[in-house]
């Protein structure tokens, strides 16, 4: 995956480098490329008057993650039989952020907690409001 991700990205820096080939800006090219690495590190653009910048290589793989991550939730929609009007449900939002926000390592709660901790504890909670 990171392979394919930096061959795409050598590729684009090829191309760019060809266009100032045939419109008579090589002379420039390695400085505009040092400014363009430079200024990538500090987090605004380049200064080289073209107004593209190349895509980092974060960028890409955050992509790429997310694509892989909406498609596993599609499957787990697909493969479980719920309803694909849940995802409009405010819940599963707030689920999802909650994941993210906790970041890389989540580990999700066992069948026995949902039954036993999650759903009970909410179920009495609603009982008490009753």
């Amino acid at each position: 995956m990171i392979l394919g991700i930096l061959v795409k990205n050598l590729k684009a820096t090829e191309k760019k480098r060809k266009a100032h080939q045939y419109s008579g800006n090589d002379d420039d090219d390695d400085d505009d490329e040092i400014k363009e690495i430079s200024s990538k590190k500090k987090g605004k653009r380049a200064a080289n008057g073209s107004g593209s910048t190349q895509t980092s290589l974060n960028q890409l793989l955050k992509k790429d993650i997310r694509e892989e991550a909406c498609r596993q939730i599609a499957r787990f929609f697909y493969t479980s039989a719920i309803p694909f009007n849940c995802v409009k449900n405010p819940e599963f939002l707030k689920a999802l952020e909650l994941v993210a926000k906790h970041g890389s390592g989540f580990k999700p709660p066992s069948y026995h907690n949902i039954i036993e901790k999650y759903f009970e504890a909410r179920s009495e909670s609603n009982n008490e409001i009753a």
